[in-house]
């Protein structure tokens, strides 16, 4: 009779440790879920510019701006700079601009001398285009020449690290966990139930 206890108080304590795990890492796949969903918000444009833009037509366009900046609807230069603003903003960039940097629907560009820098995002966080690598910023070289730059992180590669799979893969280990639980909540009742009929037959 001791060993029976002994044996559904195991289970039993078992069982919350199971159940108990198993909702923490229900919890921790939702928060988990909400990062990605975050995060995929905010990858949208960089994902665009870094894995579904043709790079070399960028950086052709940018070196055809520099080569001759007024020609590409820019202001005079002032000590070698000058700034258009893009349709981001809310203005129209100049129609002379080459049609690759149009498209881009960019907050504004600027070049200063031999450097030609591409604005996106806004007053939380700017990222973009740059022909020479932007100090003090994540950066990544996509060609010989242009590079892709963030204030703040570079956009995750969905089709190597899809969005959401950690999440998923928590779940599964929460519901498992929780599964495991009930079984084991089951078993212990049997256990007891098929006892006390044996014990009352005695």
């Amino acid at each position: 009779m001791q060993h029976v206890k002994m044996k559904r108080r195991v289970l039993v304590a078992l069982s919350v440790v199971l159940a108990l795990a198993g909702g923490i890492l229900c919890i921790a796949a939702v928060a988990s879920a909400l990062f990605d969903r975050i995060s995929e918000s905010l990858d949208v444009s960089p994902q665009r510019l870094v894995y579904h833009t043709d790079h070399a037509a960028i950086l052709r366009a940018c070196r055809e701006v520099l080569a001759d900046p007024q020609a590409a609807g820019f202001p005079k230069t002032t000590k070698g700079y000058s700034m258009v603003s893009g349709s981001q903003s809310g203005m129209k960039p100049p129609a002379a601009l080459p049609a690759v940097l149009r498209d881009l629907n960019f907050e504004f560009m600027d070049v200063e001398d031999d450097r030609a820098t591409i604005f996106f995002g806004s007053g939380f966080g700017h990222w973009g285009y740059s022909t020479v690598p932007a100090q003090g910023n994540s950066q990544l070289e996509l060609i010989p020449g242009l590079w892709f730059w963030s204030e703040d992180r570079l956009p995750r590669d969905s089709s190597k690290f899809p969005y959401y799979r950690t999440s998923k893969r928590i779940l599964l280990g929460g519901v498992v966990a929780l599964a495991v639980a009930i079984v084991l909540v089951i078993h212990s009742r049997r256990s007891a139930t098929s006892w006390n009929t044996s014990r009352n037959m005695q």
